[in-house]
C-alpha cells in the first residue's frame, strides 16, 4: 500500500507541477508579436515594455496604445491614437485585461471597457 501512496503522491505532484506552469506563467505575454482573429480577419499585436499596437487589416489600420502591468498577468491598455474606421472608444479610454490561462503559446484573456467584457484568445508567434 505504501509505495501505492507514494506513487499517487508524486503524480499528483507532477500534475500540479505542470498545471501550474502552464497557468501561470504569464511573462510570455509580456513582450512580442502575436495575433488574434479568425479567418482572413487576424489582427496582428505587437507589444514591447510600454507600448501595444493593433495592426488591422493586413497593417492598413492600427491602434495604438500605452501598456501598464498591474501585475504578472493583468495589464491595462490606454488608447492614445488609432485609424480603424468606425472605432468605438475613445483616446485615452482604457481596457483592462487579465490572462486567465496560457497554453504553449496560447493566450486566453479576458478584456473589459465601459463595463463590458468578452473573452479571447492571442497566439504568440515571435
Amino acid at each position: 500500500m505504501k509505495p501505492f501512496l507514494k506513487l499517487l503522491f508524486l503524480l499528483m505532484l507532477f500534475t500540479l507541477m505542470s498545471y501550474t506552469n502552464t497557468e501561470n506563467n504569464c511573462k510570455i505575454a509580456h513582450h512580442g508579436t502575436f495575433v488574434y482573429g479568425s479567418g482572413s480577419t487576424f489582427v496582428k499585436v505587437v507589444i514591447t515594455d510600454k507600448d501595444h499596437t493593433e495592426y488591422h487589416n493586413n497593417g492598413k489600420y492600427y491602434i495604438k496604445s500605452k501598456i501598464k502591468w498591474i501585475n504578472d498577468c493583468e495589464f491595462v491598455v490606454t488608447f492614445i491614437d488609432f485609424t480603424v474606421p468606425d472605432f468605438e472608444y475613445t483616446r485615452d479610454d482604457q481596457m483592462h485585461v487579465k490572462v486567465n490561462q496560457i497554453i504553449n503559446k496560447e493566450i486566453f484573456f479576458t478584456s473589459t471597457i465601459n463595463k463590458k467584457s468578452w473573452n479571447g484568445k492571442l497566439i504568440k508567434i515571435k
